[in-house]
């Protein structure tokens, strides 16, 4: 919070910043959807190894933010 305070952009670009940090919150979240939804419409085994790997993907995703976001108060 600091830090965006201390900027000294315009706030119209600060608008467009914070819809790319929606889509960075959420984009776990939409690939495993995506890949789920992949997964129960079609019955091709491509589609389904390929929505098994975007679900690892998102996975991988949300591990490296748990870990990243709680390493800091272990080191303290």
């Amino acid at each position: 919070m600091r830090s965006e305070a201390r900027r000294t952009d315009h706030s119209s670009q600060r608008v467009k910043q914070r819809k790319r940090r929606y889509y960075y919150e959420f984009k776990p979240f939409i690939i495993f959807i995506s890949a789920f939804t992949l997964m129960q419409w079609t019955q091709n085994e491509l589609v389904s190894v390929i929505s098994i790997l975007l679900c690892i993907s998102a996975g991988v995703i949300l591990s490296m933010r748990i870990l990243n976001r709680h390493s800091h108060s272990l080191l303290h």
